[in-house]
């Protein structure tokens, strides 16, 4: 799936318009437009902005083998840490960390 594409699955799974992607980046909405539609290609600066819009990198937005729900549910989760605070994130992220160690 190209990049354009990305964005626009990630865009409406978030409920956004156009309008409201463009506006929470500081870019047009007719710019959006023509990078979801394949149209344009973004500078890493444009990427980085959308990246950061979703709450995930840039080379995650980029990466096709990326599986788009998984990126979804990464970006919720991501998004819902930076509400809490430092001693609670630690908390999680020692919990993550513990369940990936425990893995086979």
């Amino acid at each position: 799936m190209l990049v354009g594409e990305r964005i626009r699955y990630l865009r409406k799974k978030r409920g956004w318009t156009l309008q409201q992607l463009a506006d929470h980046i500081g870019l047009s909405q007719s710019l959006i437009s023509m990078l979801e539609r394949g149209e344009k290609e973004g500078s890493v600066q444009t990427l980085a902005k959308i990246a950061d819009a979703f709450s995930i990198s840039q080379g995650l937005l980029q990466e096709p083998s990326v599986d788009l729900e998984k990126l979804t549910e990464i970006s919720e989760i991501l998004e819902n840490l930076s509400r809490l605070p430092p001693d609670q994130v630690e908390a999680v992220r020692q919990m993550v960390a513990a369940l990936a160690s425990s893995r086979p």
